[in-house]
């Protein structure tokens, strides 16, 4: 895990010399060149995560897996059942910055040369990771005293992480933003900027296809708050680019998340999700209303979710302090010195 902050950007059009392959059998599909799944195995995060390969000029993947040996042999399964190969890729888009969906980023583009693309917000998980990484641990303490986690539990977190293995390596990367487009076999595809489970978590729109990530998903609610140890309002931004991408609902669309299956109920999904959201939030001020006293985060977590194993506590706790952010920014509630209170 690691945590970006933002950077400048050139924007414009990108284009990438001709992939040596092409030949594939595609899926079903409304855009210009086929669009194809490759399940990646995923023994950390939300179960198997969802590669896409756009087979058109230049060859696109959309994420890559983790990096792990065990993702990269079945990332190259997947291609060679269609004809392709690791070094036809020419181009690679991020939806964010997440190792799940950038582990294998930097071997993609040691074998083949492709471009690497990913938001100006989370460039520096990518292109300057080596840092983040090493001030990752950190900035995880501070979240954790903040939210009055005892002492035992942040030492064993500590522990988790210290031992975990690195999943993903730094690599060259382009930043994108908000509007960009790129060109593939004569169709556009639009870079729409979706920020919550991170804040430069993006979607690409091409032909009816629209990539979300893991800002919608079909089955599960994103993390939000975890990703982003720096920022604050994470809830009210994952908010916003809901509604603002369930404005792209068509008859047509098939959205492709990154975890579970493709789904065409776009806006109803985000309806759904953002009223768990707005009924979590009620949740948190009804466990205060509850308190004869003052609450801390990590109290209310644990009313909330009564196992928090390993890191799902830093996700338990980062997601009940963005809903208290926002019940803060609103006037609903107060903070004094890590305790919230009714306002």
């Amino acid at each position: 895990m690691v945590e970006p902050c933002p950077t400048a950007v050139k924007s414009g059009r990108y284009s990438a010399p001709t992939p040596r392959s092409t030949s594939s059998t595609p899926v079903k599909h409304d855009s210009h060149a086929p669009v194809l799944h490759i399940g990646v195995p995923n023994p950390i995060f939300e179960g198997d995560l969802n590669v896409y390969v756009i087979a058109g000029d230049p060859l696109t993947l959309i994420d890559t897996g983790i990096g792990t040996p065990e993702a990269l042999e079945s990332l190259e399964a997947g291609l060679a059942a269609h004809g392709l190969a690791l070094a036809d890729v020419r181009q690679l888009l991020l939806t964010h910055k997440h190792a799940d969906h950038i582990g294998l980023a930097a071997d993609i583009r040691e074998r083949s040369g492709a471009t690497v693309y990913v938001h100006e917000d989370d460039w520096p998980g990518v292109g300057d990771l080596d840092r983040r990484h090493g001030e990752y641990l950190p900035l995880v303490h501070e979240r954790l005293k903040r939210c009055r986690v005892p002492q035992e539990e942040v030492d064993k977190l500590a522990k988790f992480l210290g031992h975990g293995k690195r999943f993903a390596r730094q690599t060259e990367a382009q930043p994108i933003k908000d509007g960009d487009r790129f060109e593939i076999s004569g169709q556009t595809l639009e870079v729409i900027h979706t920020p919550g489970h991170t804040q430069g978590s993006v979607s690409f729109l091409y032909g009816n296809h629209l990539f979300t990530g893991d800002h919608v998903l079909p089955t599960i609610s994103p993390n939000i708050g975890a990703g982003e140890l720096r920022r604050t309002g994470m809830m009210q931004r994952y908010l916003d680019a809901l509604e603002r991408i369930a404005r792209y609902q068509t008859d047509e669309l098939v959205a492709l998340p990154g975890h579970g299956p493709k789904f065409s109920n776009l806006a109803e999904r985000c309806a759904t999700l953002a009223r768990h959201h707005h009924e979590r939030e009620e949740k948190i001020l009804g466990v205060l209303a509850e308190s004869a006293e003052p609450m801390t985060i990590y109290q209310i977590a644990q009313v909330l979710w009564s196992k928090l194993p390993g890191f799902h506590i830093m996700l338990g706790i980062s997601e009940v302090l963005s809903h208290l952010e926002k019940s803060a920014t609103d006037g609903r509630v107060t903070e004094d010195d890590g305790y919230f209170r009714l306002a």
